[in-house]
């Protein structure tokens, strides 16, 4: 059952799940209050399997409930192609791409369900604000932040580092490679029309998680959504947050396409049962 905050911009689902056990990840150290420690050299955790938009069935006794793969591949992704007139070539060549220049720096799902997994979440979106800030800030909540929520988030909390951040790389290379520096787990998503952000970005980073919405493939995943915001919620949710709270999420305040963009975003939440 959804539990709303009082703001209108704030959002939190609760998550039944099966609890299972939490195994910190030493390549990604704990958070202290808003700063981490520096990092040791990049660590590949041993390989996990991923379900749904992953590329297979995660072995835990957890049960990870995410949009089922063929949904996405055969229902949403080519609605969404079809309004916005991308290429699935394009699409494909990105994947292969990231794939390429990623190679032993490509991390496996598992790092995120380490950090996830039966954790209260709280997912930023480009709307935050200065209260939302404090109470992001607050101990006891797994971040995830979403594209240029980032530099919003900054302005009010110039040293925070999140958890996780998800983004199709429109932020400065300078942003990305302090986050990863930092501690902070990159999930890149690679899509048709970003591939010379890929080929800026990837060279400079250690290790990240790599996405595509076409389909997946060693370790380049498909967790589904289509812009940041909701696939980093619907990543939350994969990986079995015990609750998920969504902050900065505003999807009627754009015009033309980024509009378009935030509608599907609020259908597909709706679908993952993320918003009423």
């Amino acid at each position: 059952m959804n539990n709303y905050d009082r703001r209108v911009n704030s959002l939190e689902v609760d998550i039944p799940t099966p609890k299972p056990k939490h195994i910190a990840n030493e390549a990604f150290p704990p958070k202290i209050g808003c700063r981490r420690w520096k990092i040791p050299a990049p660590q590949i955790p041993a390989k996990a399997e991923c379900n749904g938009f992953g590329s297979k069935i995660l072995k835990s006794s957890a049960t990870i409930t995410g949009m089922n793969l063929s949904i996405w591949l055969n229902r949403f992704y080519p609605q969404i192609i079809s309004d916005f007139g991308f290429s699935r070539d394009r699409d494909a060549e990105s994947a292969r791409i990231i794939h390429e220049l990623g190679g032993n720096r490509l991390l496996d799902c598992s790092v995120l369900k380490d950090r996830i997994a039966n954790e209260k979440v709280i997912v930023v979106g480009g709307a935050v604000n200065g209260t939302d800030a404090k109470e992001i800030a607050e101990p006891g909540w797994v971040v995830i932040t979403a594209g240029k929520s980032i530099l919003k988030l900054k302005k009010f909390l110039p040293d925070f580092v999140p958890d996780v951040h998800v983004t199709d790389m429109e932020e400065h290379d300078e942003i990305l490679i302090e986050l990863e520096r930092n501690g902070c787990i990159l999930v890149l998503h690679a899509h048709g029309d970003n591939i010379d952000r890929i080929k800026s970005v990837v060279p400079k980073l250690n290790r990240f998680v790599a996405t595509t919405q076409s389909t997946p493939f060693d370790r380049v995943y498909n967790f589904g959504g289509f812009t940041d915001g909701d696939r980093a919620a619907i990543i939350a949710k994969t990986f079995n947050a015990k609750s998920i709270k969504l902050i900065g999420f505003d999807f009627d305040r754009a015009e033309g396409i980024k509009l378009r963009k935030l509608r599907w975003a609020k259908k597909i939440l709706e679908f993952e049962g993320l918003l009423d």
